[in-house]
């Protein structure tokens, strides 16, 4: 069986705005989106896609990570926007290859954690899923196999951790 491996992103800092779907990353998310693409590119030098909602902020952290991280495929998506995290699973289970990447928001992210990992997942996403931050996650089988339970955390990718 393969092992797959998912790699769940919170865009980085955003700054205030009226259209929060408009919202750019501020100086502080640059800098975590940066830093998150260099540790990344450390861990998974390429990647089979990657998916980011179509917000502003979580479209440029992807961008920065992808100037590290080298994927086949990339889009926006605007499903990603203020979705569950039984959508944003159901993504990853349209996923081909061994490894992929969403970039997203909370409180889906941690939840999807939750709900990929079960109860071990809870120190890895203990406060949520702060800005600027992945969590990686493996398991053996198919994306379509993907399904509560069946995951470990590996790591969790802090923005104090990761190179700038």
């Amino acid at each position: 069986m393969a092992r797959r491996t998912l790699i769940l992103v919170r865009h980085g800092h955003a700054s205030p705005g009226a259209v929060d779907a408009d919202r750019p990353l501020d100086r502080r998310g640059q800098g975590e989106a940066r830093a998150l693409g260099l540790a990344l590119a450390a861990l998974v030098p390429a990647v089979d896609q990657c998916a980011s909602s179509d917000a502003r902020r979580t479209r440029q952290t992807a961008a920065a990570i992808l100037d590290r991280v080298s994927a086949a495929v990339s889009w926006a998506d605007r499903s990603l926007y203020l979705c569950a995290a039984a959508d944003l699973i159901d993504l990853a289970r349209g996923f081909e290859g061994e490894t992929g990447i969403i970039v997203g928001h909370e409180p889906s992210l941690s939840l999807a954690v939750l709900d990929l990992c079960g109860p071990d997942a809870g120190p890895v996403v203990d406060a949520g899923v702060a800005t600027g931050t992945a969590v990686v996650m493996t398991f053996d089988g198919r994306w379509e196999d993907l399904r509560p339970g069946c995951a470990r955390a590996a790591r969790r990718i802090d923005p104090a951790e990761a190179p700038r």
